[in-house]
């Protein structure tokens, strides 16, 4: 499942336009701590974000506003 990990073309592009205009980014996803955040890293994506909330890390699923605070 992590091997097939990837994003859609221009993704890169729209997160790096962001950070550009000053946009700090963060990711939040369910799922197990190691599998999504190596997910992340296959699909190059980590070095656009500046943090990622992992749902087993912080014990509760989105979409509970819990989540989000």
């Amino acid at each position: 499942m992590v091997s097939t990990a990837s994003c859609l073309p221009g993704v890169k592009h729209g997160l790096c336009e962001l950070r550009r205009a000053g946009w700090r980014l963060g990711v939040a996803t369910n799922g197990a701590g190691d599998i999504q955040r190596a997910k992340l890293a296959n699909a190059g994506l980590v070095p656009y974000f500046d943090g990622a909330c992992v749902s087993e890390e912080v014990g509760v699923r989105k979409p509970a506003r819990r989540f989000f605070e």
